[in-house]
């Protein structure tokens, strides 16, 4: 199990997820390059390589991305009330 982001940084999370899949799998820390380059460019960086077939392919086929469907928006819903809306636009 790799941890990577702010919260792999803190030890309490860290202890917390060792102990909680210590019958499961080792966990590490993934190296970062958070001094030149934000740990979310790091991460979209990791996905692109493994969805490309490189070093990081199995994390992607664990992860199952490519049969995803969907998008980030489909369950959100701003409830809004039509009348008032055309009326604010006049």
């Amino acid at each position: 199990v790799l941890l990577a982001g702010r919260g792999a940084d803190l030890r309490y999370v860290n202890d917390r997820i060792e102990k909680g899949l210590r019958d499961v799998a080792p966990v590490r820390i993934m190296k970062t390059y958070s001094q030149i380059a934000k740990r979310a460019a790091q991460g979209a960086t990791f996905i692109a390589n493994g969805l490309l077939g490189g070093r990081f392919k199995h994390i992607i086929d664990n992860l199952k991305i490519k049969q995803a469907s969907g998008s980030i928006l489909d369950n959100i819903f701003i409830p809004f009330d039509k009348d008032k809306l055309m009326s604010d636009s006049d």
